[in-house]
């Protein structure tokens, strides 16, 4: 199970990603916004993180 600390760490990231604007980044800055998705059953597995996630997102 991903803990708090790591899923924060990858919004982070996400974020930072989007800031740099780098040109072979993954980030589609056309869209000016990100959207997260969270697919899978996975996440469902670890609702208290996938809360976490969604309100670190948010903020």
């Amino acid at each position: 199970m991903m803990s708090k600390e790591v899923a924060k760490k990858g919004i982070d990231l996400l974020f930072k990603m989007y800031d740099e604007n780098k040109e072979k980044a993954y980030i589609n800055h056309h869209t000016h916004g990100i959207i997260l998705d969270l697919i899978g059953g996975e996440p469902f597995m670890n609702i208290e993180v996938m809360d976490f996630i969604i309100e670190y997102f948010i903020q």
